[in-house]
């Protein structure tokens, strides 16, 4: 049996009270301090008239005899000076306790604080050797480790700011601090460069950061309010201070990581990003771009900043992201190059010198920091026109086994298919896709044999780098594609992993004639195909793997496939299920095959297409796998992007979903989901450009200029284009239905009735597509056009004509979160108020914000207009402010000019609402 140890304990001098030898020697009897702590100085301390000696600590001078002050601060003052006892130098802290109310409960905290803090030991926190209440003044104090150096804020005083490498490498050691803090339940609450000191340093590789004062002179005051903060009772220092240190709310550690945060901020660009005040308007990221901070560091800071608390890192993920970013910054050469993200491309290949150097037809290719790459359509020259795919399907199984290569940016294919069988010009298009070289090549196809002519050309100045001729049988078709991946990638000095050479090596079918029936489903059956596109291709891919039973990608593309028809054309379950079991075949057969495991978390990320909570941790895992294989995939990005906004990470959304439209510049859904990121975070000016280069690529669209005009709506509560929607015939393509519901949602806005009621009255349909519900029948959005006319009798009578169609949908789809809130609208015009929070609750239930940050905010949103429409505002008014602070919540502009709020616009706490500012989660990555 193991022998249990009991402290030995002996009892204090001056009470009597058992001490505990356990205890550190340096700690003293805690019944005495606690005595002190009730008891009013009667020794006043003098901040600016200090004695020559406080207690056992001699405070030292100056060679002109005045007191080595370190530093003050509001809660006190620290002094060097010499532990008598130990004959140690330390930096005491003298608190003033004049400062502090409720002052024997604030001495009581600082004990419990300090004791924690004391026993806290790791080398990049000061070490706090002795605290207690001086008996003399009652005065709280604690010496702590002399550190000999300067703190970040003086460095960056006389040298400016810090370059990257640097700044992560301080980021990771007070990260360590934080985390060995948190484990025992402090909160510095005041991190700021000031109270951070660098030892050594002098190359800027080898030093060490210690984190000072750490939070104990805060255990004096009580939580402050705003008001405070001009009065003394303010806790931290303002500039670097986290919103909710401004308020009554608690604060932990994510309180630090703001902090933090703002003070990585200023030792990159030498400015404070909110001016004297936490969270006084978006972060200036334009000072980041000035100081080239490459893109993910940027994110990083963002989200640390974040107003919410709950939207910060933790320390644990904070310490793993900063790992991340550390090694992409030191493996990537110079660190500014931000791969993938097109603004930062284009700024860099401002007219194409930064990624190529000029040169003759002798100089060997010299590439800039990145290896980019376009693969032109190829040229069909074979008699056989009936198989005018194969052509297709050759230059799109080569472009996908070059995107493969991580160290390579390769365009996607249907950024390129506009320059297929016409007269173009490299230069240009080097210049348009940002690209240093241009592969294009022919293809000629008789019988069983194909002929690939090839050449690599520099668009700079068109000269020839490699060129090439095959010559082989259409079996062996896989073989060339993967031999001349790996040419090329030899020609532009890009060096394969061997997990990349291994792929491009591999044949995914020996079958000639599956093969072809292969790329004839691939040529013709994509995302945007229509029904018969679809179910054609889906035959194609059947056959093929009938033909090749261990086709993996055939089974892993016909899987998203089947994901396409489930979402656009049948949403019955079967035709899910029939998908899932495609990527599951898929990865049984080639478990490291990236287009699978994309399969299998589009898969993963549909069960909450259907109105249900997304399962984003399952997809994101796959997602993460297909990524290691598929790094320049523009829809692995884009499905990435997606769950990455329902799981709340806007700033990782939308650098995902900008990776995706630089490799994929000239498709318009690209730009469109970036212009939706943008929208939903209020970064509208953003926004804005990304629907101009939407409405570059399909000019005169109703579909898009309408989302213009919403925006500008949203942005800055101008309706002038809205107007113009009304009168501006159908144009373009969009979803069916939506010329019709445009104009009749405009003619709402603008109250204009009748106009609305005639929009419906006009079109032959009897249900529409809102919002991705569909069927939404014409009577429910007439009802509302009769309340808005003060005609309640037709109101109730095309409200109870829609009840029927909206029940059975509901019935049939009992877990759809849109389908309950439709029925909540339903019910609340019904009058049947009951029924309606029923409906409402229970969308939100089905899909909670915690769980689902983009959904979720829109039934939130949904809720409290529920709320408003059965006359409860004083349910609806506290979601309504939460939900102007959320990310793809509602918009200020909403509440001022929506007349679905007019019937609460006099009410005191909805004013309340419209005096607030429209919040910006300011997300730019760059």
């Amino acid at each position: 049996m193991a022998a249990v140890t009991r402290a030995k304990t002996t009892a204090c001098a001056k009470c009597g009270a058992a001490l505990e030898s356990a205890s550190s020697p340096d700690l003293g009897c805690m019944v005495c301090m606690l005595q002190l702590a009730s008891a009013k100085s009667e020794t006043a301390f003098d901040r600016d008239s200090p004695p020559d000696q406080f207690g056992q600590y001699v405070i030292e001078k100056r060679e002109d005899s005045r007191t080595w002050e370190l530093g003050r601060g509001a809660m006190g003052v620290t002094y060097r000076a010499t532990d008598s006892i130990l004959q140690r130098s330390v930096a005491l802290k003298i608190i003033n306790i004049d400062h502090a109310p409720n002052a024997a409960a604030a001495r009581e905290r600082f004990l419990r604080e300090a004791r924690a803090a004391a026993a806290l030991r790791h080398p990049n926190i000061a070490t706090v050797h002795q605290f207690g209440i001086h008996e003399e003044s009652g005065q709280c104090f604690y010496a702590m480790e002399l550190i000999e150096g300067e703190t970040l804020e003086e460095r960056v005083r006389r040298k400016g700011p810090c370059d990257v490498p640097m700044t992560i490498a301080i980021a990771r050691q007070v990260a360590n601090a934080l985390l060995a803090a948190e484990t025992r339940g402090l909160v510095h609450r005041d991190i700021k460069p000031g109270n951070l000191m660098i030892i050594g340093g002098g190359d800027e590789t080898d030093f060490t950061i210690k984190v000072i004062d750490f939070g104990v002179a805060k255990a004096l005051a009580a939580t402050p309010n705003t008001r405070e903060l001009t009065h003394g009772g303010f806790v931290g220092t303002p500039a670097f201070a986290s919103p909710e240190q401004f308020t009554d709310a608690p604060v932990d550690v994510r309180s630090d990581i703001y902090s933090l945060g703002a003070t990585l901020w200023y030792l990159l660009t030498g400015h404070m990003p909110f001016g004297d005040r936490a969270g006084a308007g978006p972060p200036p990221v334009e000072q980041l771009r000035a100081a080239r901070v490459p893109a993910r560091l940027s994110s990083l800071l963002i989200s640390m900043l974040a107003f919410e608390p709950a939207a910060r890192p933790s320390v644990q993920e904070l310490a793993s992201r900063l790992a991340m970013v550390s090694t992409q910054v030191n493996a990537r050469g110079p660190w500014w190059v931000s791969l993938g993200v097109a603004a930062a491309l284009l700024a860099l290949a401002a007219g194409g010198s930064l990624f190529l150097s000029r040169r003759s037809s002798h100089e060997p290719l010299v590439l800039g920091p990145q290896k980019s790459l376009a693969v032109l359509p190829f040229d069909d020259r074979g008699d056989e026109k009936t198989n005018s795919f194969f052509a297709a399907g050759i230059h799109d199984d080569v472009l996908v086994n070059l995107a493969k290569i991580a160290q390579l940016r390769v365009i996607s294919a249907n950024s390129v298919l506009q320059y297929r069988g016409v007269p173009h010009d490299l230069r240009a298009i080097g210049t348009a896709l940002q690209v240093n070289a241009i592969l294009e090549g022919s293809v000629t196809r008789a019988g069983n044999r194909a002929r690939l002519n090839v050449q690599l050309i520099d668009p700079g100045n068109g000269a020839q780098i490699w060129a090439e001729n095959y010559d082989r049988e259409i079996t062996d078709a896989f073989r060339i594609q993967g031999d001349l991946a790996a040419r090329v990638a030899s020609a532009l000095e890009v060096k394969l992993s061997r997990g990349e050479a291994a792929r491009l090596q591999r044949s995914p079918t020996r079958n000639g004639e599956a093969y072809l029936l292969y790329i004839e489903a691939n040529e013709i059956a994509h995302y945007w195909a229509v029904q018969e596109g679809l179910k054609r291709g889906e035959q194609l891919f059947e056959e093929a793997i009938r033909l090749d039973p261990q086709f993996a990608l055939a089974f892993a593309q016909l899987s998203q496939l089947e994901l396409n028809l489930n979402e656009a054309y049948d949403p019955a379950p079967a035709r899910y299920a029939k998908a899932m079991a495609a990527a599951k075949e898929a990865l049984r057969l080639q478990p490291d095959l990236p287009e699978a495991h994309l399969a299998m978390g589009k898969c993963f990320a549909k069960e909450g297409w259907s109105g249900a909570a997304i399962d984003a941790d399952k997809a994101m895992a796959e997602f993460a796998l297909a990524l290691r294989g598929s790094p320049n995939d523009p829809n692995l990005l884009t499905a990435i992007g997606r769950i990455e906004r329902h799981q709340g990470k806007w700033a990782e959304s939308t650098a995902h979903l900008e990776q995706a439209a630089s490799l994929d510049p000239n498709t318009v859904e690209r730009w469109h989901r970036l212009f939706f990121n943008h929208e939903i975070t209020r970064n509208f000016a953003a926004a804005w450009k990304a629907l101009d280069r939407v409405l570059a690529l399909q000019p005169d669209s109703w579909y898009y200029y309408s989302h213009q005009a919403s925006l500008l709506y949203f942005w800055k509560g101008d309706l002038s284009l809205a107007e113009q929607m009304l009168s501006r015939p159908r144009s373009g393509t969009g979803p069916e239905g939506f010329f019709t519901t445009g104009r009749y949602g405009f003619n709402m806005l603008l109250r204009r009735y009748d106009a609305a009621e005639q929009v419906l009255l006009e079109d032959p349909a009897e249900n529409y597509n809102r919002r991705g519900l569909w069927p939404i029948p014409k009577a429910l959005m007439l009802a509302h056009v009769y309340e808005g006319k003060g005609d309640q009798v037709k109101a109730r009578a095309f409200f109870e004509a829609a009840r029927p169609s909206i029940e059975r949908t509901l019935q049939a789809r009992p877990f759809d979160a849109g389908w309950h809130m439709v029925a909540a609208e339903l019910y609340a015009g019904l009058g049947r108020k009951d029924d309606a929070i029923r409906e409402a609750r229970r969308a939100t239930e089905i899909v909670p914000e915690s769980t689902d940050k983009s959904m979720g905010a829109g039934m939130l949103e949904g809720l409290a207009r529920t709320y408003l429409a059965v006359d409860e505002p004083a349910l609806a008014i506290p979601i309504l402010a939460h939900s102007l602070q959320t990310p793809c919540g509602i918009y200020q502009n909403e509440l001022r000019l929506d007349p679905a709020f007019d019937r609460v616009r006099d009410d005191p706490r909805f004013q309340q609402l419209l005096a607030r500012p429209d919040n910006v989660f300011h997300l730019e990555t760059k």
